[in-house]
Order: structure tokens, then C-alpha cells, then sequence
């Protein structure tokens, strides 16, 4: 299956006008030159007040004489990319110096009072960190505080209330997370403590000296910890078959080229169900004849039947809230309309809600395999949705079903609004919402179904420009769940932890840059090299996590793309960065004022 030739496929949903632009495709080449320049002058200012001048305890923004060295000054790097990003987003000129400032302002502060609590406990009990953990802790501080700070100074999506209804997995949820940190990191730190030629040999060659043991053992070991305790839950409560009527739901725009194979994919899932399904087809307001193929096609259906019904009004959303207020059955299942669902997938799907608290199933999307991206594209399928969804699942923190494949009860989709338009990421949305009203969220590897995958590199930018910037327009409309008493495990934990690994992601690259500039001023020469260092933490572990992954969720051919999903991480990052610098600055506006409204669910008549 691969997608039409066609231009490059963009859409009202691509970027919500009201929230962000496409960025011109040199914006990140010309970042990356801008910080290049910025960190050169600050690592040379470094250079000068701590090895020269004697002025400053580390070469960095640090305000407490710690142990140890550090290979790279963590503290900089992040004012300079800040400082560098900055100019490059969306907005006026007021608008992105105040962005840059209240960043590094409160960063900084961060850090002084971070030092000061160290020193204060170092001279009280006699414990203190070392300058590599000092640094990373408020290292990854500074991304989630990046991240908030987007959130704070960029158009939003307008706040939502989420209807919390009950909490039911509140105190397991928490259990279950801390408990699993608690024996990665006591294990890790078992494991450090060893005497082991091999860890003195990564130290040696910088794969961990001055980045940590626990890179390439904690977070593995947390992943495949949650893995077992979620794959225990799904065996758990899948039940024999439960065949109630299904309403299957798929918005099309101009997809002329796939739309008869959907159908037929569907038709055959429906002859292995047991009960009743009916198709319906929007179509979006398509320039082709997919309406046309579509009525065709569902004229042909043997196990099944269906309706084609249209939305003039241009955006996904809006397309399948029109299905969404069509169906008349209890469970509702959207797909894309280039998704062809596997023969079993409703059938399987179908057993979990024989438990009354789940709310959502979702599978396993899995590339045609005859594209350039292909390869690299089930790996991260597999690290995603095979092994750390799954893993989710242990401590019921899922947060997005992918719009692909996701199987909802349609009471709870209706009762938390259905699917919000203006933004990207309805689907993401709509499954955090589902879950914040107490009901569990599943996600099955063996539901396995194909989804096309971008055949071009400007396809896969559109794609990937909406995909990352999505959580923050999420995030932002629910940051009610970050903000309020409830405690919710999305909120507290999940959401803030999506925030820092995109600004993970997106420093990246930057990261290699500043690695580089390090290792040839040798601001720190009784550290280990950095660049090597940086390499193994920011792409390295990662990919031996992915090779891993591919072995647990048990699709071990799919390892031979490891090259392929090393240069795709690479894609990624770049990418990710793009859709960062692609949000909108808000103008000064007064307190409450910034978020961006949108129509709701109940303007779309789903309650």
C-alpha cells in the first residue's frame, strides 16, 4: 500500500492558522548557525573567567563548588538555545525577547536556588551531589521549564475543564510508578557499584564517564519492568468474546487511493465478528471521487453495512463529529480512512469491554514495508505502541490512543466532548480526556492493522510538524489535569514528562553542535571527551532501547532497520525542533487572556 503521487499533502489541519505557521524550511538551518555562534562566545567567556580569571567554581552557570567534572556545561547550553530559538518563533519582536527572558530568568534562578539547597544540605548532613548530577538534574528541569514556558507564551488552545467523573486507579496508579522507579533505580545503582571491566571500559571511552551508569541500564530496566507488569494486566482482562453492535467511523479528504481497500479491509473484519457492524464514511469535503469509490465500495459489502455522509467544513475533526453524531450503537470505532484493520482486530478489541470501566483499545499501527521510511517506521511503532504503551498500561497513564485504530465506548466519547477542532492531536486529546473520567485505556500490540506512512521527506515534515507539536496543544487545552488537586498520574507525571522528552528531542542536535564547540576549546580538560558522551546519551541509548524493543514486542526482524531508525531519529529531532519554533508567540495580552478559542463539541452537536 503506498500513498498517490501527489504535492505535498497538507491540509486545514496541518496548522491551525489561529496557533502556529509553517516555518520556512531553512528556519532550523539558520537556528542552528545562530546557536553555533552564541555558544562559541559563551563557551569562550567561560573559558576566560573559570580557567584564566579564577571567577567562577565551573566553567557554567553553576553557583556552588561541587565534586567532580562534567563533560559539558548542561547550565549554558540551554540559556544559549534558548537564546538562539527565541528569534525564530512565530510572533513580534516584544513577544520573543519575553519569552527568552522569562525562561532564562527563572531557569537560572532555579539553578541558584538548586545550588543553594545542595550547599545548605552538604554543610548540615554531610550529603551532596557531585557537578554531573547537579547539572542533568536541572538540566532536565530547564527542558520541562522550556516546554512550560511555550506553553505559557504561545497561542493555545483554550483551556477545557476535564470532567473528572472518578479516580478510580488513582492510588494503584501511583503504587505501581513508584514502586517500578524504586527498583530500576535500586538495581541500577547495585549494578554501578560493581567492580565490572566493562563498566570501566564505557567510562573510558566516554560512553558513561561523566554521563552516568544509569543511562544505559535504568531506563531499560523501567521499561521492561512496566512491560512485564502491562502484558500480565492484558492477559488478564481479555475475556472470551463479547459481540455487541459496532459502529465503525472513518473522515476522508481526497483519499481516492486507499478508500476501496479500507472498506474492503473493514467488510472482512466484520465477517469475523460476531455481531453487527456498520461502516460510515464522511467525506470531507474531497476534490477527488472519494465519495464516489466510497458509495461503490460500500455497495459491494457482503458482512457489513454503511452510509456515506459529508462535511462540507473543511478539518478531521469536524468530520468525525458529524460520524460521531450519527451513530446510534455503544461502542464506535475510528480508523483513518488509509488504514486497512486486520481480520481480527474488532473481534479482539471487542473482548476488553466486557469490563465496564474500559474506555478505549487501541493496536499495533504497522507500516505497508515497500517505503523509504518505512522500516524506521515499525521500529518506532514497535518502541511506541509495542513495548511502552503496553507499559503504561501497568499504571493506567496512557494518554494517546492513535486515531488510526482506537476503539471507544461511545458514552465516554461523547461525555467528554468528542473531538476538538482547531488543533492537532483530536485523537491524543480525546483518549486523555476518556481516561481523567476513570475509565481505563488499553493498548494491545497484538491488534495489528497497516497504516500508510509519508513516501517523501516534505510529506513526512507535514506530518511530523503536526504530530510534535500536538502535545503542546494538548497539553495546553487540559492543563487543568497539571494544575489542579486531583493528583492525576496524566497530569503530574505523564504530561510533564511528554513536555521534557520533546524538548529532549529537540536539543538534540544542538546538543551535538554544543558537544563539538566543548571538545575543541577544551573549556573542561580534566572531563571526559563530551561529543562521544552526548552521542551515546542523546542517540545511542535510545537505539539500543529501540533494538530492544523489537525483541519484546516479538517482531524481531524488524531489527535490520536499525540503521534506517538511527538517521530517522535524527529526522526526528530536526523535525521536532521545526515544530517548536513553528508555534505562534502571543502579544501581551492580560492574565488568562492568551488561550485560543475553538469550536467545541457541543456547537457540533454531539450532546
Amino acid at each position: 500500500m503506498r500513498e498517490a503521487a501527489q504535492p505535498i499533502y497538507a491540509s486545514v489541519d496541518s496548522a491551525p492558522s489561529h496557533l502556529s505557521d509553517t516555518p520556512h524550511p531553512l528556519t532550523v538551518a539558520m537556528m542552528l548557525c545562530l546557536f553555533a555562534g552564541i555558544s562559541a562566545l559563551m563557551l569562550a567567556a567561560f573559558d576566560f573567567a573559570h580557567n584564566r580569571l579564577g571567577l567562577t567554581y565551573h566553567p557554567d552557570f553553576v553557583f556552588y563548588r561541587y565534586e567532580g567534572n562534567n563533560p559539558i556545561p548542561l547550565r549554558c547550553f540551554l540559556v544559549c538555545f534558548t537564546l538562539a530559538g527565541a528569534p525564530f518563533f512565530n510572533g513580534d519582536a516584544a513577544a520573543k525577547a519575553a519569552f527568552a527572558l522569562r525562561t532564562i530568568v527563572f531557569f537560572l534562578m532555579f539553578a541558584a536556588l538548586f545550588d543553594a539547597t545542595d550547599a545548605l544540605c552538604d554543610r548540615m548532613f554531610g550529603v551532596a551531589l557531585d557537578v554531573y548530577t547537579a547539572e542533568m538534574l536541572s538540566g532536565l528541569f530547564g527542558l520541562l521549564m522550556f516546554g512550560l514556558s511555550v506553553l505559557s507564551s504561545g497561542n493555545m488552545p483554550a483551556r477545557a475543564d476535564v470532567p473528572v467523573l472518578s479516580r478510580r486507579f488513582l492510588a494503584r496508579s501511583w503504587f505501581v510508578l513508584i514502586l517500578v522507579l524504586s527498583a530500576a533505580g535500586a538495581i541500577t545503582l547495585w549494578c554501578s557499584g560493581l567492580d565490572l571491566s566493562l563498566v570501566a571500559w564505557m567510562r573510558s571511552t566516554a560512553l558513561l564517564g561523566g554521563l552516568g551508569p544509569g543511562i544505559f541500564l535504568f531506563l531499560p530496566l523501567c521499561a521492561i519492568l512496566f512491560y512485564a507488569l502491562g502484558r500480565i494486566g492484558l492477559r488478564r482482562r481479555r475475556r472470551a468474546a463479547f459481540t455487541p453492535p459496532v459502529t465503525v467511523v472513518a473522515a476522508a479528504h481526497n483519499e481516492s487511493h486507499i478508500i476501496p481497500a479500507m472498506i474492503e479491509a473493514v467488510d472482512a473484519a466484520a465477517a469475523q465478528y460476531g455481531g453487527s457492524v456498520k461502516l460510515i464514511v464522511v467525506d470531507n469535503a474531497s476534490t477527488d471521487d472519494t465519495a464516489a469509490l466510497a458509495e461503490a465500495g460500500i455497495d459491494r459489502l457482503r458482512f457489513c453495512n454503511g452510509t456515506v455522509l459529508s462535511e462540507k467544513r473543511l478539518g478531521k475533526a469536524r468530520a468525525l463529529n458529524t460520524g460521531l453524531a450519527a451513530v446510534q450503537k455503544d461502542f464506535v470505532l475510528r480508523i483513518d480512512a488509509d488504514t486497512l484493520v486486520g481480520p481480527s482486530n474488532i473481534a479482539r478489541a471487542m473482548t476488553y469491554f466486557v469490563e465496564d470501566r474500559v474506555g478505549i483499545v487501541g493496536g499495533l499501527s504497522m507500516p505497508p514495508g515497500d517505503g523509504p521510511f518505512d522500516r524506521a517506521r515499525a521500529i518506532e511503532v514497535l518502541m511506541r505502541s509495542g513495548v511502552h504503551q503496553v507499559g503504561f498500561n501497568s499504571f493506567e497513564a496512557i494518554v494517546g490512543i492513535p486515531g488510526m485504530f482506537a476503539l471507544y465506548r461511545t458514552e465516554a466519547l461523547r461525555r467528554q466532548g468528542g473531538f476538538a477542532t482547531g488543533i492537532n492531536g483530536e485523537d491524543t486529546d480525546a483518549s486523555l480526556r476518556i481516561g481523567e473520567l476513570g475509565y481505563r485505556i488499553i493498548e494491545d500490540p497484538a491488534i495489528v492493522y497497516v497504516s500508510e506512512v509519508p513516501a517523501n521527506l516534505a510529506n513526512l515534515r507535514e506530518q511530523r510538524l503536526r504530530w510534535f507539536r500536538s502535545i503542546y496543544h494538548v497539553a495546553a487545552r487540559n492543563r487543568t489535569c497539571m494544575d489542579d488537586s486531583s493528583w492525576s498520574v496524566r497530569g503530574k507525571c505523564v504530561l510533564p514528562f511528554m513536555l521534557m522528552n520533546s524538548g529532549r528531542r529537540a536539543v538534540t542536535i544542538p546538543l551535538l553542535i554544543f558537544g563539538l564547540l566543548c571538545d575543541a576549546t577544551e573549556i573542561n580538560p580534566l572531563s571526559p571527551v563530551a561529543t562521544p558522551a552526548i552521542f551515546a546519551t542523546v542517540l545511542g541509548a535510545p537505539v539500543v532501547m529501540a533494538f530492544l524493543s523489537t525483541f519484546l514486542a516479538r517482531h524481531p526482524k524488524a531489527a535490520s532497520g536499525m540503521g534506517d531508525y538511527f538517521v530517522f531519529r535524527i529526522l526526528r529531532a530536526y523535525f521536532t525542533l521545526e515544530a517548536i519554533l513553528s508555534i505562534r508567540l502571543a502579544s501581551a495580552a492580560p492574565p488568562g487572556r492568551r488561550d485560543v478559542g475553538m469550536e467545541s463539541a457541543t456547537q457540533a452537536g454531539l450532546r
